[in-house]
């Protein structure tokens, strides 16, 4: 059902002018993150996540990625996501594909007189790739992690 990430497909991104970067990491990057299921035999809390991405106040953490085999260019991902910062990391399954595209305006409405910041009228924003990021296990990176050290399941 899934390819590692070799034979390498880009995926369409449709964010990348706002964005102002790629939001999948060069190949020489790509090709050094476990494919699906690679790390299954690991503890939860030593896998090795690879990429953090972020957004409207949601974090996702990549510790495997493959493309589906009918769909080449179709990123999937299996790691973390945190929806909100006081919320629990959860391990779950993710298309990279569909964070991409998210945009969401962060301006006030256009008919708010109140407000007066029309210069924020049709500013929108998207998901970033944390271009600073290092590979690292989960209980060093995952907020949360470090205590629990042997808790979450693969779902």
């Amino acid at each position: 059902m899934y390819d590692t990430p070799h034979p390498l497909a880009r995926m369409t991104e449709t964010q990348s002018e706002r964005r102002g970067h790629a939001f999948l990491p060069p190949d020489e990057e790509l090709i050094d993150i476990p494919g699906l299921f690679d790390q299954e035999e690991t503890p939860d809390w030593l896998v090795m996540i690879h990429l953090h991405y972020f957004g409207f106040g949601i974090d996702w953490w990549v510790a495997e990625l493959g493309q589906r085999k009918d769909a080449p260019g179709r990123w999937d991902a299996f790691g973390y996501r945190r929806i909100e910062n006081d919320s629990a990391p959860v391990l779950t399954r993710f298309s990279l594909n569909d964070i991409e595209w998210l945009s969401v305006p962060i301006g006030p409405h256009p008919s708010d007189p109140i407000l007066h910041l029309h210069h924020l009228a049709g500013v929108r924003s998207v998901v970033e790739r944390d271009l600073h990021w290092s590979p690292a296990a989960a209980f060093e990176c995952i907020p949360g992690m470090a205590d629990k050290q042997n808790g979450a399941t693969r779902a």
